[in-house]
């Protein structure tokens, strides 16, 4: 909708004119001061309000758009982030069931050193952090 030529109230200015309206941006004209940008739609949750009611009624409705497009937005960031948490974490335990480890012991009441072969161990999931994020 274009909102060039409606008249919008300020909470400091007063009465205004929009002049340019874009995607995101508005600017306004205030009595014989200069012109004024602002932010559009966010601009109208706090500080403008059109005069007139079907147009301010419209900018409430794009206020809430936004919203709900951030919180899909912030839930789908979320969603991500724990789906690769948990494909790390698989990762990690096949790495730890399907991999046998050479460990060196020492013993000093037999033999001096001795070789022993073993399963990875959970407490080793701290090493394989770096090996598992490609």
């Amino acid at each position: 909708m274009d909102l060039r030529n409606q008249i919008v109230i300020h909470k400091k200015y007063g009465k205004g004119t929009i002049i340019e309206h874009s995607d995101n941006r508005l600017l306004i004209k205030f009595g014989t001061e200069n012109s004024i940008r602002f932010i559009y739609p966010d601009s109208f949750e706090d500080n403008l309000v059109a005069k007139d009611s079907t147009i301010q009624s419209y900018i409430i409705q794009e206020i809430q758009k936004n919203k709900e497009l951030d919180l899909n937005k912030k839930a789908e960031k979320i969603l991500k982030t724990r789906n690769s948490f948990h494909i790390i974490k698989k990762r990690q335990e096949e790495i730890l069931n399907s991999h046998l480890v050479m460990t060196i012991m020492y013993s000093f009441y037999r033999d001096p050193l001795f070789f022993h072969i073993s399963k990875l161990k959970k407490s080793s999931e701290s090493i394989l952090e770096d090996l598992v994020v490609e």
